[in-house]
């Protein structure tokens, strides 16, 4: 499970769908270009969340 908070709200999700907010908030930063940089920073969380767990999947996995 991962925990995101924004300014007025906050979710609790499997690590399964960390890919898909991943995706969703790359599409609404596409999407929505006047929307200047209000996406980066969760986009940012989002891909170091998705490198740790890589990292320590690789670390659980290695010989």
């Amino acid at each position: 499970m991962f925990t995101m908070t924004g300014r007025y709200w906050s979710g609790t999700y499997p690590l399964t769908d960390l890919s898909k907010w991943l995706s969703f908030y790359q599409r609404l930063r596409d999407d929505f270009p006047k929307s200047g940089g209000s996406y980066d920073k969760c986009i940012q969380e989002l891909e170091a969340l998705s490198l740790r767990i890589a990292a320590e999947r690789k670390d659980i996995f290695a010989p």
